[in-house]
């Protein structure tokens, strides 16, 4: 089977019929949603005329303790019905995974189907996807002053100014996603139901929004709000947005927030009424250690040298001894040291995230060191859990 670019042309009608009968989507929203990936970002496989599956390569950036690192979304990855079962998913990952290096992306995330696949291309979980079930009736109601924290809904003009916003939002999270298009068109447009959008001025800026759709609940008198993004940066700006969600009562029974396991906002309900669970976990591949760990982020005032010896069963080149050095959280790497910190490239990935600490890692045999380097590689890799609103 060949990896191949996209050619709208020769790949089209199959790639949509492919990633139709994958996902259970009419196959004419599937054709819009293929535009929207934008052609360069996808790619396939094919054995001779056949197309045997695709994919998108969505080229964001996810936050780390306060910095940005680059990174490939992997999704939509789709194998035609006829061609299952002779390899036409390892042979997309492979190609996908030696392009995203050869480029220099540091990492690469996805929403897996199956944890057992994707970990065979070095894959690891690395932070979740909540949903916050939010009795609306339960929901904090606030006083507020529409001159101080004014809610409208959003028009063209305020797009710019949102994700702005939004980064600022993310930016302070951990695991959160800088956005593309291709993810802002998810949030206003799902499976063909366009979201409705509201945004929260104040002194004549925009501090926070949402993005919600509503569909009818088990009793039919009763609709249930579904939000697809919420951002705030001042606490007039989350106050306000959980009075406007309050304000649905007479109408919605319930509101669907996808959230962390701990996110700010649900700290201002004054009782636990609300019902956490967890969607997915997500995953992340280290394309290029040494990048990796010096481009993320880490505690102020943190010092020390940690000396990891890597093994990637995938890229050899991507595997050997290096020694990350922090230096009041400012990290170097460089090759070298006495690889006292043994771990596999996929171990590392929840490492790094902050999804399992050094020293339980190393209790489960995932880790080879001394109980004073998982010590040190706990508090360097210290982080609030990692969690994403988005889902691609």
């Amino acid at each position: 089977m060949d990896y191949l670019p996209y050619d709208p042309g020769r790949d089209e009608p199959q790639l949509t019929a492919a990633q139709s009968a994958a996902f259970d989507v009419n196959p004419e929203h599937m054709a819009l949603v293929i535009q929207k990936a934008s052609h360069e970002n996808i790619r396939v496989v094919r054995e001779e005329r056949n197309l045997a599956g695709g994919l998108f390569i969505l080229p964001f950036g996810q936050w780390f303790m306060g910095r940005c690192v680059p990174t490939d979304g992997i999704a939509a990855v789709a194998v035609a019905p006829h061609m299952r079962g002779r390899g036409a998913a390892g042979r997309m990952m492979r190609g996908v995974l030696r392009e995203a290096r050869e480029r220099g992306t540091p990492l690469s995330a996805l929403f897996p189907a199956s944890v057992t696949l994707y970990r065979k291309f070095g894959y690891e979980l690395a932070g979740s996807r909540f949903s916050a079930n939010l009795p609306t009736a339960s929901i904090p109601r606030f006083e507020h002053n529409a001159k101080d924290a004014d809610i409208r809904p959003i028009i063209e003009s305020d797009v710019n100014e949102i994700r702005e916003n939004q980064q600022t939002w993310t930016a302070s999270g951990h695991g959160q996603l800088r956005r593309i298009d291709y993810l802002w068109n998810h949030i206003k447009h799902r499976r063909g139901q366009d979201a409705l959008g509201f945004c929260v001025r104040e002194n004549g800026r925009i501090t926070g929004h949402i993005y919600y759709r509503q569909e009818r609940a088990e009793d039919v008198h009763h609709q249930r709000m579904i939000v697809t993004d919420l951002a705030y940066t001042t606490p007039a700006a989350a106050q306000r947005l959980l009075t406007f969600m309050s304000d649905h009562r007479s109408l919605v029974q319930e509101v669907l927030l996808p959230t962390g396991p701990n996110e700010s906002i649900l700290t201002l309900f004054p009782e636990l009424t609300f019902k956490l669970t967890l969607d997915i976990h997500w995953m992340i591949r280290i394309l290029d250690a040494s990048a990796a760990l010096q481009q993320r982020g880490y505690p102020p005032a943190t010092n020390g040298r940690l000396h990891l010896d890597i093994t990637d069963d995938l890229f050899t080149e991507n595997a050997g001894r290096f020694v990350l050095n922090l230096s009041n959280g400012t990290p170097t790497v460089e090759n070298g040291g006495d690889g006292s910190f043994k771990l596999d490239i996929r171990t590392l990935a929840s490492l790094y995230t902050g999804f399992s600490t050094a020293t339980e890692l190393a209790t489960i045999g995932k880790i080879e060191t001394t109980a004073e380097q998982a010590a040190l590689a706990d508090t360097i890799f210290a982080a609030p859990y990692p969690w994403m609103r988005d889902q691609f």
